[in-house]
């Protein structure tokens, strides 16, 4: 959702990497944290879907609920981000720190490539089970996806 808005909105403006960060950044806490507080746990999918989130206990979920459920989701993306920071430096191939580079770059390919594959998987395990188990970022977060 952010990168469609950010592709419609700002990005047709500019090409910073630090701006569509912030951009994607703000639209992820306010999807994420802001709207779910607001409407009582349900968020603009789980409200399409027909249901809302709710804390362990049956309650309204905390807002310190919701914020660990934003950073957990946020997570992903901000490791990303900032991996794909360290893999976009250039370096001379003489130089004599380009087989660290390398090195490195590869290290961090590998341990995105593992990163998303659990997620992959995890979500694929989710979806199989149909509901007898949670998301990990509700889970972190003690929250229940129930219906309405």
């Amino acid at each position: 959702m952010p990168d469609l808005s950010w592709n419609l909105t700002v990005g047709l403006f500019t090409t910073s990497g630090f701006t569509e960060f912030v951009y994607k950044t703000i639209c992820f806490f306010i999807l994420f944290f802001v709207v779910p507080l607001i409407w009582n746990g349900k968020t603009i999918g789980t409200n399409i879907l027909r249901f809302k989130l709710t804390h362990v206990d049956g309650g309204v979920p905390r807002w310190q609920s919701l914020l660990k459920r934003f950073f957990a989701l946020y997570f992903p993306f901000v490791t990303s981000w900032i991996l794909n920071i360290f893999t976009g430096i250039e370096l001379d191939i003489n130089s004599s720190l380009y087989p660290y580079h390398v090195w490195i770059t590869v290290i961090i390919f590998v341990f995105l490539i593992i990163m998303w594959t659990v997620l992959f998987i995890h979500t694929m395990v989710i979806l199989i089970k149909r509901g007898k188990r949670n998301f990990y970022f509700d889970y972190v977060a003690d929250l229940v996806p129930r219906k309405k």
